[in-house]
């Protein structure tokens, strides 16, 4: 197995779009909604993007085996760094 790290800019919005649309990751972000589109996708990339220029940290992009996994990483909220962690269910559990 292999893990990479990428900017999420450098991902295609497609995964993501697919990523913050899953039930099952719903689930587990309250803040979450089923209605996330390419539009959405766009704008959110570039709010976490500019978390790393003004902050000097921001969520990565996680690719297992070349193929995009979800993200996570230390992201700006309300004053503070907190950690996030979204994962697709594809890969809950990969190399347990």
């Amino acid at each position: 197995m292999t893990l990479e790290f990428k900017r999420l800019t450098e991902i295609d919005l497609i995964p993501i779009v697919s990523l913050n649309n899953n039930p099952d990751v719903l689930r587990q972000m309250p803040l979450g909604s089923a209605n996330f589109d390419l539009s959405n996708a766009k704008e959110w990339v570039q709010k976490k993007d500019a978390q790393r220029q003004q902050y000097g940290y921001g969520p990565w992009a996680f690719l297992i085996n070349q193929k995009f996994s979800g993200c996570g990483g230390l992201q700006y909220e309300k004053g503070d760094a907190d950690l996030a962690l979204v994962l697709h269910p594809d890969f809950w559990g990969v190399e347990k």
